[in-house]
């Protein structure tokens, strides 16, 4: 899926407090414009305790408009400081649009009056009962960000770059590789401040969701091969999935987030296990117990537990362990040789640490904290595996000059896996990954102008740069 410049703030699990004793929290009378549903009451319900942000509406609406399981999940404290921050985030807000996820989901699209950023909010509800808040997620898009004037010199991209990283809004690496060849490559920051050890160009990044399109890329091999069937149902080639679910979600459907499965961050299992997670299969079996939230290919939804699936299905085809599978047939011929998804407790050399806000002592400059236990405890095929700037260069030109894919394949990876008449010569394209202390933005403008930029920061580090830098991109070939 092509996510550029996108990020998930996800709910810690800090101090469990009682459940508070309020009344019942109930919107003003504020037109929102929302259907009389629950579902858009509950969605108004939120939106006038953020428009309020005050501690009282805040402690109201989750003792009334949560569940009892988000609130032990995550606690009230932990949900008080999430929206609070997202009412300091948003500030004076709108309404951009409002779209249905399934029976008991929904979501929001706020922009921010004050500042040019795009609020996403992911609301589930509690099946039966009183149907309150059971899952509440944020995604910010900074693609609203305001013009700037494009730069004119790589002096003027590393005068820019440097001051950022001295503001510390900016730690990583920069690639600029016009007609595929590099003509600006700069490290900035610390990949470790605990030991105050600089980033490299060579330095190894986690690339958060990039991953997936070496999932993708997969896939099709296995596809050219005969192996697998686009539009052949799940069942045909792993086990234990309910028969609905087995015999209705297809391998494009999963490919194309069109499965009707979202995220599993919430799941139980997940969280109970995340830092046992390290096979494929770990994941498959509990994801084999997560239901669908919307029939197959009909609707759309961002779905890292799908591409974990594709990674069960890489190996059910093959016959080969998919991190195997994944350094022989895309690593070895891209000649990526410092790419990989590392486990956090393997003494791997020259992997930045993560540096995120996110659970960070409020007020103070600059506050932040390494993103440990932020995410998990390995790279999947959905996502979290390192790479260098100059590795994945290498893998932009190995999959435009056919040496992943045949011809008819590697055009339909820049279709979102639907066939096309060849790579398109004109236009962009880009892919990124973001989440706590990582994000990571791969820019093409076609035919071979690639920017690439790593950071371990939170997002929007690398996405504003990469944004930036692209449209300076014919001006800088002068």
């Amino acid at each position: 899926m092509m996510n550029l410049g996108r990020t998930t703030f996800v709910l810690s699990g800090l101090l469990l407090w009682a459940a508070a004793l309020l009344p019942a929290f109930t919107p003003e009378q504020k037109d929102w414009g929302l259907p009389g549903s629950i579902r858009g009451q509950r969605a108004a319900q939120l939106l006038d305790a953020l428009d309020s942000g005050s501690e009282e509406d805040l402690k109201r609406f989750i003792g009334s408009s949560v569940s009892d399981g988000l609130r032990q999940r995550k606690g009230e404290k932990g949900l008080l400081e999430f929206l609070s921050r997202l009412h300091r985030d948003l500030r004076s807000f709108e309404i951009a649009g409002i779209r249905a996820v399934g029976s008991g989901q929904a979501m929001l699209i706020l922009h921010s009056k004050e500042n040019p950023l795009e609020f996403r909010i992911d609301l589930t509800l509690e099946q039966g009962g009183e149907q309150r808040i059971d899952g509440l997620g944020v995604d910010v898009d900074e693609s609203r960000s305001g013009p700037q004037e494009p730069m004119q010199s790589y002096e003027a991209v590393d005068t820019w770059l440097r001051g950022r990283a001295e503001e510390g809004i900016f730690s990583g690496v920069v690639l600029v590789a016009p007609s595929g060849e590099i003509a600006f490559q700069k490290a900035y920051g610390e990949a470790s401040r605990r030991y105050h050890v600089p980033n490299r160009v060579d330095t190894r990044f986690n690339i958060g969701s990039i991953n997936k399109i070496f999932t993708g890329v997969a896939i099709l091999q296995l596809v050219q091969q005969g192996k697998v069937k686009l539009d052949a149902p799940l069942g045909r080639y792993l086990d234990g999935f309910p028969e609905d679910v087995a015999q209705s979600v297809t391998i494009r459907h999963l490919l194309q987030h069109r499965s009707g499965w979202g995220a599993y961050w919430e799941n139980p299992d997940y969280l109970s296990n995340w830092s046992n997670l390290r096979s494929v299969e770990d994941y498959l079996e509990f994801i084999r117990r997560i239901p669908l939230d919307f029939e197959p290919g009909t609707d759309e939804a961002y779905s890292n537990t799908g591409y974990e699936v594709l990674g069960g299905i890489v190996e059910k085809a093959s016959g080969m362990d998919y991190y195997d599978y994944i350094r022989r047939n895309v690593y070895d011929p891209a000649e990526m040789t410092g790419s990989g998804s590392f486990a956090m407790d393997d003494p791997v050399e020259n992997l930045a640490t993560g540096y995120t806000r996110q659970g960070a002592e409020p007020g103070a400059a600059g506050a932040s904290k390494e993103n440990t236990f932020f995410h998990s405890i390995k790279g999947t095929p959905a996502g979290g595996g390192y790479s260098t700037a100059q590795d994945l260069l290498r893998f932009m030109l190995a999959l435009l000059d056919g040496k992943l894919l045949d011809p008819a394949h590697t055009a339909m990876m820049f279709n979102r896996f639907e066939p096309a008449d060849g790579v398109p010569d004109n236009g962009a394209i880009g892919w990124g990954g973001g989440a706590p202390g990582i994000n990571a933005v791969i820019e093409l403008q076609f035919p071979r102008d690639i920017v690439i930029v790593l950071a371990n920061l939170d997002p929007p580090a690398a996405s504003e740069t990469g944004r930036r830098i692209a449209r300076s991109l014919p001006h800088l070939r002068k």
